[in-house]
């Protein structure tokens, strides 16, 4: 006793039940690009199976992620927001996976070299956003291609990395629900991103959650 931690999570009831799960998901989606006139329906997201898109599973995907901050911070894999030693993203077993210290100070990630973009990444930006509806594709790519980020939201932050991580891999590893990114092509085939999941590229991540999942409190 005395060790108990505690996490209060606040939802919007009227935005939460306005949207089934693969509408809501791709609402967030395109909310980190500035549409173009006349260019809609660009980026589809697909989290659940028509059988399966509810309003309800919507919520709980919504739930997961914010779960997964809550047990981030309980089981000491990232430090609190906001507070903390500066170059807690290298001494903490989760973060240094995927973030450092620059020369400044500053946390980036190890990809920025290859995926300059990721430091313009806002999500529920909408208009303002600071990247735009023709950058989808590359962005998406060099996600893919360079990084060891499950979701583009998961580049925004050390915080949303281990959220989007947990959400993603309970939900498709755990799970076996979809989870995938279509982006249309003006007329060509369609291309499909989908978490890295089973891939090289976050085989040091994935190794990580199986033993999280095993043993929150042993990843040290």
């Amino acid at each position: 006793m005395g060790n108990e931690k505690y996490a209060i999570i606040v939802l919007d009831k009227k935005v939460l039940l306005a949207r089934k799960a693969n509408e809501w998901a791709t609402c967030k989606e395109n909310s980190a690009f500035k549409p173009i006139p006349g260019d809609i329906n660009r980026l589809q997201a697909i989290i659940e199976i028509d059988q399966t898109d509810t309003v309800i599973n919507a919520i709980r995907y919504i739930l997961l992620h914010e779960i997964g901050h809550a047990l981030g911070l309980a089981s000491h894999v990232h430090p609190l927001w906001g507070i903390g030693k500066p170059n807690a993203p290298v001494q903490l077993p989760f973060p240094r996976l995927s973030w450092i210290l620059n020369d400044k100070g500053r946390i980036i990630s190890l990809f920025d070299q290859q995926f300059p973009e990721r430091t313009s990444v806002r999500y529920y930006s909408f208009e303002k956003a600071r990247l735009s509806g023709d950058q989808i594709l590359p962005v998406y790519q060099k996600l893919r291609d360079h990084t060891n980020f499950p979701t583009l939201y998961a580049a925004t932050n050390q915080w949303d990395d281990f959220a989007e991580s947990f959400v993603t891999y309970f939900h498709v590893i755990l799970e076996h629900r979809p989870w995938q990114i279509i982006v249309k092509n003006q007329g060509k085939p369609d291309t499909i991103f989908k978490t890295c999941w089973g891939e090289t590229r976050c085989a040091a991540k994935q190794a990580f959650m199986e033993k999280w999942f095993a043993d929150p409190q042993g990843i040290r």
